[in-house]
This record gives structure tokens, C-alpha cells and sequence, in this order.
């Protein structure tokens, strides 16, 4: 059984391969789904681009966003699948000796969710670094929906001493801050309160952006509400 052309009508095993070769039937990306494409790139997304044409990868244990994000791509989308149980995950670690005495309670179920191959991806081939690692492009519009969805990838929502505060991890952009400060100015919001460093033992280093508590109030009253799955990392009233 294949899969259904919307444009065309027809079955086809391969559908990325008659889009690959029917310019006119690829599928049109919409403003929302390109936002929240750029917003999973700017976080947990990374594009394969090994074939053709690249598609988009999403590995995490929060399966309910997943199946959300399925929903909205439609026959672009080829499902949720389970990549690595607990258990698997757990015998993993203790394999690497990343962790000797790794249990499965501690661990949660890896869901992976990709898209088809199609050319309209090639727009998000941001890996332009020497090291092979991505590169946020300069001119990213940092809207409601693209911020919500790199925060819900790569953000917290803290509790230092009784502040809460957003946080949101940027390593791959160490040494850029003047690039993302113009991402939040250019969209009105408060620039970041602070960029937080850390290097561990290997040589590599963590980056993180925070801001204080009135501008993540700011921030979350910016951004959509919070997407299924996620709704942990945002107080009650922006769920």
C-alpha cells in the first residue's frame, strides 16, 4: 500500500520520489507549518539531507507533540514511531559506559517522527558551520509560533531562589549574541537579560539565554499557547 498524491490523486509507494519528479504536485507549505519548522530547527529538529531531497528528523521521549505535529503536515508527515524503549535506552548507557548502573525507571521511551523527502525542505539546510553543526540564518522573523517552538524544544522554565524566569539553550550559537538579540529586538520583545556559559571537561561548550521574570511574562504572552506535550514548561494562564 502507498500513499496518496493530494494534488493527483494517485497511490505511489514512494511519494517524496513523485514529488522529487512532479515539481507542480509538491505540496505547499503554509506560514504556520514553515514557522514551526523553523522554530524545531532553531531546537530539537535536524535535517537529513543524505538523499535527493532532505527531510526533517525529530527524535524526542514527548510523543504527544509528535502526534500533534502529524496531524498538522499531514501526508507530508510519515507517522510517530517508538525508536528506543526505556529499556533500551537504559541498556544503551550502561553499554557505553556513559552510566554503569543506568535502570529503565530512569529512563522514558525515544519517539522519532520524519517527514517525506521534498525539495521545499532545502530551505532549512542551515548547516553552514565549519564543524558541520547548524547555523541560525541571520534573517530568522522570530514569530509567536517559531518562538514557541524553540522554546518548547530547547527552553525551561526556572525557579532560582523563588524567580522564575525563561531559559533557553543556544550552544550552537556561542559567540553570536548580537545575531539573537536583533531576532528579539526585531520583533519588539526584550532582548536577552543574560548568556549563560559552561564548559565541560571534553572542551565543548553550553550556551543558554535567560531572561528575567517580566520579560518571560512578555515572551509568553507573545508566543501560541503551549503545544501538546508541553505544557509543563508554561505557567498555567499560557497553556
Amino acid at each position: 500500500m502507498g500513499d496518496v498524491c493530494p494534488t493527483c490523486g494517485e497511490e505511489y509507494e514512494r511519494l517524496g520520489q513523485h514529488w522529487a519528479w512532479n515539481e507542480d504536485h509538491r505540496p505547499e507549505l503554509t506560514t504556520y507549518q514553515k514557522d514551526i519548522i523553523t522554530g524545531l530547527m532553531m531546537s530539537d529538529g535536524t535535517l537529513d539531507r543524505s538523499g535527493k531531497n532532505p527531510y526533517l528528523q525529530v527524535q524526542m521521549i514527548t510523543k504527544e507533540y509528535l502526534k500533534w505535529f502529524n496531524s498538522v503536515f499531514g501526508v507530508l508527515s510519515t507517522g510517530v514511531r517508538l525508536t528506543d524503549t526505556a529499556k533500551d535506552s537504559a541498556k544503551k548507557a550502561r553499554d557505553s559506559g556513559f552510566q554503569s548502573d543506568a535502570k529503565a525507571e530512569n529512563y522514558h521511551d525515544q519517539w522519532t517522527l520524519k517527514t517525506r523527502s521534498t525539495p521545499v525542505l532545502w530551505e532549512w539546510d542551515w548547516y553552514t558551520g565549519n564543524d558541520g553543526k547548524k547555523v541560525w540564518p541571520e534573517d530568522i522573523t522570530l514569530t509567536p509560533t517559531v518562538l514557541t517552538h524553540l522554546y518548547a524544544g530547547d527552553g525551561s522554565w526556572r525557579n532560582d531562589s523563588g524567580n522564575n524566569y525563561i531559559q533557553i539553550g543556544a550552544s550552537n550559537e556561542r559567540g553570536n549574541e548580537d545575531k539573537i538579540d536583533s531576532y528579539f529586538k526585531n520583533a519588539g520583545l526584550p532582548t536577552p537579560n543574560r548568556y549563560d556559559e559552561y564548559q565541560y571537561k571534553d572542551g565543548s561548550w553550553m550556551m543558554s539565554i535567560a531572561f528575567n521574570t517580566e520579560e518571560s511574562k512578555e515572551l509568553f504572552e507573545y508566543m501560541d499557547p503551549a503545544p501538546p506535550g508541553f505544557e509543563y514548561k508554561f505557567p498555567e494562564q499560557y497553556r
